[in-house]
């Protein structure tokens, strides 16, 4: 039996209608790497240790963090408004 060893990040947004509310997917993507911090159209998935992505999920365009050394255990993302900064402290290489 193959199994694909990728799953979905699903991003959703709360709609309502009427009295009521629901949640309507409004983008996914498949992929191995996990959601860590999510603010407006800015996502960071990160996988088991090696690297880290910064996705604007919206128009498609990201960079990829890379760790440097086997030594260090994740790289912390922080976005901040209103000024829309992003910093990230760890050992990485930047690629895009």
């Amino acid at each position: 039996m193959y199994r694909c060893r990728y799953s979905s990040v699903k991003v959703f947004h709360i709609a309502k209608s009427d009295a009521t509310f629901s949640f309507e997917e409004i983008y996914s993507v498949a992929t191995d790497m996990k959601p860590i911090t999510l603010l407006g159209d800015v996502l960071a998935l990160a996988d088991s240790g090696s690297q880290t992505a910064i996705w604007n999920w919206k128009d498609g365009t990201y960079a990829i963090l890379q760790h440097l050394t086997e030594e260090s255990s994740h790289i912390q993302v922080r976005f901040s408004t209103p000024a829309n900064q992003l910093s990230a402290r760890g050992f990485i290489k930047l690629s895009a």
